[in-house]
């Protein structure tokens, strides 16, 4: 009989894993399993009883290999190995390349080179992607993101274990290399730093498993807590025998736990299920009740709207500024037109007089100025009520005090549900046109044709004058050509206009009447800075433009620690995903503690609307990653008049649930959000915070099934796209151009946020990404300019 005293829990488990996992005879071959199957068996047997015995022995009488038992002490799921290939990272041949010696137009996947390599040499939006992670989840032949159930098996050399009578470097400097991202070895540690420092500073010693693991291996007392209370003799008799006793590979697996080789999936972390989120309304109960918090936006703005005063503010500019001579153009153009106006209201004659104008001005000109002097000259001759301001996004209508277009002309969000107003609409849409004689459209580059269209049909509609393009209204269209073109839309430069809507768009931008350049660049001073930006545009870079470019590369120079809080600008939204999850994951708090993270899932009313993309879904996500401090940005307007607009900055102070009616941690009922461009009342006296609900989205699918999504209409903020950057003026950017100009523009718009080159930090890209920007797009663009540059004003 095998006895063995129980002395501690631990000697307890080790006793049971032991024989629970110990190995058993090898099973037979399946040739001679089928063979005694046979052998016990008549002539007469029926085949199909040999076939069942067989699998039935095949499946119960089989090996368990040592991989098998480790993926089960560990937690790990087993998988089919078919999909899955063999990573070998090997640091036993450190073929390692500086980032940046010379930049060539060579492909990256150049043969020969190892994968850490490879890793090095990753694209921008894997910056903080780990040697492990990037070993395990990525195709590194285009470095796609694989299939969970297609991973990657990753085999470290040399196999480097803790020691119980060694310093340990050698493990930790290994952990730090695979664990900890990297492209340049000599930044991961400080002169004076040891490798174990740098394990702990990074925090891999907080990784689920790893402290116990080090315990274990490192401890000088072997069994250190939790004793049961036995005699001190046998307590030290067994401490001696477990210290002198060689831990088994498996029971190194087990002790290592889940989470020491996966990362665990944000949200489901230690700290993160067990932080009491239900528990943060207690601290803000003074204030009101839930439900108040839940309606506050909503009420406020009842408020508001019933009590409007006209802020003279809203129109006030800089007594003291000076317009260039392009600028006093346009505002010439504007008193012709305010004496058209007045020569007809006395029934004098008056001259035909320019109704429809585009000022074109690269970033930078000037153009929001201008349109705050034109608003200030309109409303001290005809009032508030004689113009309208719009633009295609809530961010570009928040610096202009304007509104969205598809606010203003009631466009629904698909085009095909376009159609001439009826009814209560219809006149709400006239009478709020009954006064207006100037329309200002910004950033016209991002209105397509068919949205031309549709704002073209709807001036008329407000009007009744079916015979002028914009119901004859002074319409100025301001913007940049060069920038962006339209999501989803054709450029009002294209010659193909595949429906009414675009074609009527683009023979009104045919008909303009008038064209006024603005050319001189207030944003940015640095000529050299601004003469890359003038080729950059028309798709003329040089060697000189890009040796000059390649100083403020990650890599070159190092000034990393300056833009570590600068907005990152990606070219795809994968891109800004990716880095949003990086950035909330390594959040931690004032006393350098990680910050829990809430997986935030969205309620729907049925699979296919859960499976939606959140462009579907009208901006909202299935599911969002939440953490208190961490940036976000707003995807809706929820109060445009008060700076709540589609891309508006902030962060979250703090995630609240109705514990009356909220039972899933999952589903919380407000978050307290502070906005810099909030300029409405707070439910939290003497501060900036606004509570913001969540929010109801609705639509119909191609299958003509109705869909729905509620969630909070908000998205995190480390990383935005060039896209939805286009029009705001950044102090400091971190710019990742991608692999190429996938729309006209991209690069331009990126590199133009900033108002000098020492502003802006690229990754690192060759020169060929940058000097084959010309395509057929731009030369429709250059023909429209040439056009455009026909109706000049002199």
């Amino acid at each position: 009989m095998d006895i063995a005293p129980v002395i501690s829990k631990k000697r307890l488990l080790a006793y049971l894993a032991k024989y629970i996992s110990k190995s058993e005879v090898s099973s037979i071959s399946l040739s001679d399993l089928m063979k005694g199957i046979l052998d016990t068996m008549n002539d007469d047997s029926k085949c199909v009883r040999a076939i069942q015995r067989f699998f039935i022995k095949a499946c119960v009488e089989r090996d368990i290999c040592a991989q098998e038992v480790s993926h089960i002490l560990l937690g790990l799921k087993l998988h089919s190995s078919g999909k899955r290939a063999f990573v070998i990272v090997n640091f036993n041949n450190k073929r390692w390349c500086p980032l940046l010696n010379e930049i060539s137009d060579e492909s990256d996947c150049a043969s020969g080179k190892s994968f850490i390599e490879k890793y090095i040499d990753r694209p921008a939006f894997m910056e903080n992607v780990s040697l492990w992670d990037a070993a395990k989840k990525y195709n590194a032949l285009k470095w796609k993101l694989l299939p969970q159930n297609a991973e990657n098996i990753v085999r470290v050399f040399p196999v480097v274990n803790l020691k119980k009578d060694d310093d340990n470097d050698k493990y930790f400097e290994q952990q730090v290399f695979l664990h900890v991202p990297w492209r340049n070895e000599d930044n991961l540690r400080d002169e004076n730093e040891t490798w174990s420092d740098v394990y702990n500073r990074h925090g891999l010693s907080n990784v689920p498993g790893i402290t116990d693991l080090l315990e274990n291996v490192i401890c000088d007392n072997g069994v250190e807590e939790e004793e049961e209370d036995i005699d001190e003799f046998v307590s030290n008799f067994y401490e001696g025998e477990l210290e002198n006793e060689t831990n088994e590979e498996w029971m190194v697996c087990s002790s290592m736990g889940c989470g020491r080789i996966d990362k665990v999936e944000l949200g489901k972390r230690h700290v993160d299920l067990n932080y009491p989120w239900m528990d943060s309304f207690e601290l803000y109960k003074q204030y009101g009740t839930i439900e108040e918090f839940q309606n506050f936006i909503r009420e406020e703005k009842k408020k508001s709207e019933s009590n409007v005063e006209v802020d003279d503010s809203m129109f006030a500019t800089n007594l003291n500024v000076t317009l260039s001579c392009d600028q006093q153009k346009v505002l010439q153009l504007v008193m012709k037109q305010i004496e058209s106006i007045e020569c007809n209201q006395s029934s004098d004659i008056c001259a035909d007089t320019i109704k429809t104008c585009i000022v074109q001005g690269k970033a930078g000109t000037g153009k929001s100025l201008v349109i705050a002097e034109i608003t200030k000259v309109l409303t001290q001759k005809f009032g508030k009520q004689s113009y309208v301001l719009g633009t295609p996004t809530g961010v570009s209508a928040l610096l202009i005090k304007g509104k969205t277009v598809h606010s203003i002309f009631r466009i629904p969000r698909e085009s095909k549900n376009f159609k001439p107003l009826m009814g209560e609409q219809a006149r709400k849409l006239t009478n709020e046109f009954e006064n207006v004689k100037f329309l200002i459209l910004d950033e016209y580059s991002m209105i397509g044709s068919r949205m031309m269209g549709m704002i073209n049909r709807r001036c008329k509609e407000a009007t009744g004058n079916y015979d002028e393009d914009f119901g004859g209204l002074y319409t100025y269209f301001f913007g940049d050509i060069k920038q962006l073109p339209p999501v989803k839309d054709r450029p009002i430069y294209s010659y193909n206009q595949k429906c009414a809507l675009s074609q009527c768009g683009y023979n009104a931008m045919r008909n303009i009447q008038s064209c006024i350049v603005l050319n001189k660049i207030h944003r940015q001073t640095d000529n050299q800075f601004l003469n890359i930006l003038t080729n950059i545009s028309e798709g003329g870079v040089t060697k000189e433009d890009f040796e000059v470019l390649k100083t403020r590369m990650k890599g070159v120079t190092f000034e990393d620690d300056a833009f570590k809080d600068a907005l990152h600008l990606f070219a795809t939204k994968e891109e800004v995903r990716n880095f949003n999850i990086s950035k909330l994951g390594q959040l931690k708090d004032s006393n350098n503690h990680v910050v829990p993270v809430l997986k935030v899932e969205a309620r729907t009313n049925c699979v296919k609307a859960k499976k939606a993309t959140t462009d579907e879904a009208q901006g909202l996500e299935q599911n969002l990653y939440l953490a208190k401090g961490c940036n976000i940005m707003l995807r809706t307007n929820l109060w445009l008049a008060k700076g709540l607009v589609n891309g508006a900055m902030g962060k979250i102070v703090d995630i609240l649930y109705n514990v009356n009616t909220e039972v899933s941690i999952n589903h919380p009922t407000v978050l307290l959000c502070e906005f810099d461009t909030y300029t409405g009342p707070s439910i939290i006296p003497g501060s900036n915070i606004v509570p913001v609900p969540t929010m109801f989205s609705s639509w119909t699918n191609q299958h003509n099934e109705s869909l729905s999504r509620i969630q909070f209409p908000i998205a995190l903020s480390y990383a935005c796209s060039i896209h939805k950057s286009q029009g705001l003026t950044l102090p400091k950017a971190v710019v990742h151009i991608g692999e190429k100009e996938f729309a006209l523009g991209l690069t331009y718009v990126a590199m133009s946020r900033v108002k000098s080159l020492k502003s802006i930090l690229f990754y690192p890209f060759s020169f060929a990404r940058i000097s084959k920007l010309n395509s057929a797009n731009l030369m429709l663009r250059n023909d429209f300019l040439q056009y455009i540059s026909t109706k000049c004003v002199f």
